[in-house]
């Protein structure tokens, strides 16, 4: 890269200013595409530090290829602790993603899928505090970094630290309003969530002492005996395995394998392992264009779709056709001026909702079912949050419920 292309393009992003009333990408999408040039890279990134500083958040992607904006994808300290020990307030230069030690976290579930070979990254500041990263991505093999080009991220990440102050003080701010109280939410579920999780532990230990005495007392019974208040004790003790299952589940919340995922290929998958549970329900998948991928653990990708298919299910009485569309849609809530999100959308034809009941939906242990815990839907919600995205819902009573998972493109 000529100094001469640099330093021309300094002169641009020093150009580059917030105008009233502009949306907050506008600015971004100048100074990404300036960058991507100047550099000759593929994507461009702006992530920022959550308050309590244990994630970072995508708050703007551009990827020169398709001239698109993307936002909201979290990265998390303990599931990524080698790449966010390398961060702490540094610049970071990675020469080649295949060896270099600080990308070895994300190098399988990030780095690969997307073909980065190469990193340079500068960070960000905010009172004289690290309040971030400007992310420049090289997709394909490794690329050797010269020192101009480490000095001219530098002076992209003031720029853009420059241009920040001013969208935070304009429309950003209510974006981020938002997502920190999603956050502080979602802090509250998770502590409530802990509880549930140490009473259903205590709970199963008791079910398995019950379990134990209805043993000895069917071995008890004389020959003939009448068995059906035992075969009760058993039937009513596997519920309550059932609920403890449930309430651990829900109280689940170790370091995950956040990962970038195909949704077409992933949700098949699920639909293949979930049908044999779905009495006579069949499920078609359609896809409404071309569908980006997104970055989430696929353990919790798949407690997501296998709880709305069972709920899609129990909502029809196990007879009818289930529905998935996926397609890329832009400006989801959390986040209306930015970017782009993958939806998820599981339909179903059976007795939908009233208003009231879909206020409540999200209520842990909320349900209008006789045997269910109320946790299938509020557990959607926590993994979604916790990937950056955001459950919607449609239903009316008689004409059946969508549910519309809307989560971060990740390209």
């Amino acid at each position: 890269m000529m100094r001469g292309t640099l330093d021309d393009a300094c002169t641009a992003l020093a150009q580059v200013h917030v105008l009233p009333d502009e949306p907050p990408s506008v600015s971004l999408y100048e100074v990404a595409r300036i960058v991507t040039a100047a550099l000759d890279i593929e994507r461009f990134g702006v992530w920022c530090t959550t308050e309590d500083r244990s994630a970072i958040r995508l708050y703007f992607l551009y990827c020169r290829s398709t001239d698109s904006v993307s936002d909201g994808t979290i990265l998390r300290k303990q599931e990524f602790p080698r790449y966010f020990e390398a961060l702490d307030g540094r610049a970071i230069s990675i020469e080649d993603t295949a060896v270099d030690l600080a990308a070895s976290d994300l190098r399988e579930s990030y780095l690969e899928p997307l073909g980065i070979g190469a990193l340079l990254d500068a960070p960000l500041y905010a009172d004289g505090e690290p309040a971030g990263m400007v992310c420049h991505e090289h997709v394909g093999g490794p690329r050797q970094w010269s020192s101009e080009e480490r000095l001219f991220v530098a002076t992209v990440a003031d720029n853009v630290s420059r241009l920040l102050e001013v969208l935070q003080r304009q429309r950003a701010e209510q974006n981020l309003r938002a997502f920190r109280e999603e956050l502080r939410a979602l802090n509250r579920l998770e502590e409530m969530a802990r509880i549930a999780s140490g009473v259903a532990h205590d709970l199963r230990n008791i079910l398995t002492i019950v379990l134990a005495n209805a043993e000895l007392l069917d071995d008890e019974l004389p020959a003939g005996q009448d068995r059906a208040p035992v075969e009760a004790i058993r039937r009513e003790i596997g519920r309550g395995r059932d609920l403890a299952r449930e309430l651990m589940d829900f109280g689940r919340r170790v370091a995950g394998r956040p990962a970038v995922q195909t949704v077409r290929a992933f949700v098949e998958t699920v639909v293949r392992g979930a049908a044999p549970t779905l009495d006579g329900c069949t499920v078609d998948v359609v896809d409404h264009g071309a569908v980006s991928r997104v970055f989430i653990d696929p353990t919790d990708f798949e407690r997501v779709l296998v709880n709305l298919l069972y709920n899609a299910r129990d909502a029809m009485s196990g007879q009818g056709t289930i529905r998935i569309e996926l397609s890329t849609v832009r400006g989801v809530r959390h986040s209306p001026s930015l970017g782009r999100a993958v939806r998820v959308s599981v339909c179903d034809t059976g007795i939908g909702m009233d208003a009231d009941t879909r206020l409540r939906i999200f209520e842990p242990f909320f349900t209008r079912k006789t045997q269910g815990t109320g946790l299938g839907l509020c557990i959607v919600q926590q993994v979604v949050t916790r990937a950056g995205g955001v459950v919607e819902v449609e239903s009316e009573p008689g004409r059946g419920t969508s549910v519309h998972v809307l989560l971060p493109a990740i390209d």
